[in-house]
């Protein structure tokens, strides 16, 4: 019996797409690291709010918002968190201040953000920033939408672990807001001038350095105040297996979109 020849054509198309899949997987891990280190520290801040549930709710709402409007532009975004970061640790070296609360850096973030952002929606005119109000809108709405995924769980349950906790949020608010965005965009798109529309994604992005740099050197350091301290050893203690979770799900969703032909998500 002759042995069959495999097809070049069929096994490059094979190849192609084991790689397109595994590169969407990636993308959508990368943004589940940001997802997940963000849901912790804004559970951690909502964790004073008397329920479980509203807790879960307020955090991934908000972590919903927060991610899509770091990816409102993504170039903004990359330059606007170098710069951030900058400014923030020259303030660092130069003031060295003792037991800071993170209302300074995150100011400082916020401040050098907002200007970044309007000259540069002003300046790069076939930037997509203006559409940032209307992906924070959908990124919002799309974690209000996910989290029944987590609370109806967690009343019968209890407190869900952070890991089980962000593989089910972070794919779930991905795949509603990829689902909602586009008709959210066309519709929201028209309430923020350009410029407003940079601020606000700048704003949001050094805001979140400053906050990321706060708590780098609280871990580090240690020397902060009492008020602050069980804040950031709460995020400390939960980010790393937090990230995992969402990371890992995340791939999984990216690469079953890829596997199932969904078209990329381009807006």
């Amino acid at each position: 019996m002759a042995a069959s020849v495999p097809d070049p054509e069929l096994s490059e198309a094979s190849s192609g797409s084991l790689s397109e899949s595994l590169f969407r997987g990636s993308i959508w891990a990368l943004v589940g690291i940001i997802f997940g280190f963000i849901f912790v520290v804004l559970h951690e801040y909502f964790h004073d709010a008397g329920s479980l549930c509203l807790c879960y709710l307020y955090a991934n709402v908000a972590a919903g918002a927060l991610g899509a409007l770091v990816y409102g532009s993504l170039r903004l975004t990359v330059i606007v968190a170098s710069n951030a970061l900058v400014v923030i640790i020259g303030y660092f070296l130069l003031m060295t201040p003792e037991s800071s609360g993170p209302l300074i850096f995150v100011s400082l973030g916020i401040g050098t953000g907002v200007i970044i952002g309007a000259i540069y929606a002003i300046q790069v005119r076939n930037s997509r920033v203006f559409r940032a109000e209307a992906k924070i809108i959908a990124g919002a709405l799309a974690g209000l939408l996910a989290s029944p995924f987590a609370l109806l769980p967690s009343l019968f349950l209890g407190p869900i672990p952070f890991p089980w906790l962000t593989a089910i949020l972070c794919p779930a608010t991905g795949l509603i807001y990829v689902s909602i965005a586009p008709r959210l965009i066309r519709d929201c798109c028209h309430f923020l001038r350009p410029s407003a529309d940079g601020a606000v994604v700048g704003g949001g992005v050094g805001g979140t350095m400053g906050l990321l740099f706060w708590l780098m050197t609280g871990t580090i350091d240690g020397g902060l105040a009492p008020q602050y301290a069980s804040f950031v050893a709460g995020v400390a203690d939960h980010w790393p297996l937090a990230v995992i979770g969402a990371s890992a799900s995340a791939f999984v969703g990216g690469v079953l979109r890829s596997a199932l032909g969904s078209e990329w998500y381009d807006l």
